[in-house]
């Protein structure tokens, strides 16, 4: 659980400073400005639509299942 915790702390420093760069770099100005900052962060979809990537994790998970599921369907994005 405590190590859950820091891995979880030191990904959020990671996209704060990532964040933070992005929108540095991307400023006109000597002053990085609310706005700037606001479209500097990326958001990630809120739902995904089959929940392919939203399946527990515990007893039943078959890891090679699900990527043979994910790798069929980008073949069959790939042919539209």
């Amino acid at each position: 659980m405590i190590k859950d915790l820091q891995v979880e702390s030191e990904f959020l420093k990671l996209v704060m400073k990532n964040t933070l760069l992005r929108a540095a770099v991307l400023s006109s100005r000597p002053q990085i400005t609310e706005a700037e900052i606001r479209q500097a962060i990326f958001t990630a979809p809120t739902q995904n639509r089959d929940g392919i990537l939203n399946q527990p994790l515990g007893d039943g998970f078959n890891r090679q299942k699900i990527l043979t599921e994910v790798a069929q369907r980008i073949r069959e994005r790939r042919k539209q």
